[in-house]
């Protein structure tokens, strides 16, 4: 997952209208970039597959269920303490 910083009337805009739409914060912003994505690069074209996927993830979302980049960097943290630890074979 990643974290990007906006400007906080741009914030305050992007909250409001997905309140407008009764979806999350996150899902707007995922379909905003989805439509930019398209509108810019009409050749890239997500496949149904991919749109799957998207979709997956925004329901993830929605019910709670994602790692914090907080939580990510900890698992990350330890698996690299673990496998120092381990030393050559």
């Amino acid at each position: 997952m990643y974290e990007i910083r906006i400007p906080d009337h741009i914030y305050k805009q992007a909250t409001l209208a997905a309140q407008t739409h009764h979806v999350s914060l996150e899902e707007f912003v995922i379909e905003a970039l989805q439509i930019h994505a398209q509108n810019d690069h009409p050749s890239v074209k997500l496949s149904p597959e991919q749109i799957a996927i998207i979709r997956q993830g925004q329901a993830e979302i929605k019910t709670g269920k994602f790692l914090t980049s907080e939580q990510i960097k900890s698992d990350l943290a330890a698996n690299r303490a673990a496998w120092q630890n381990k030393g050559p074979h």
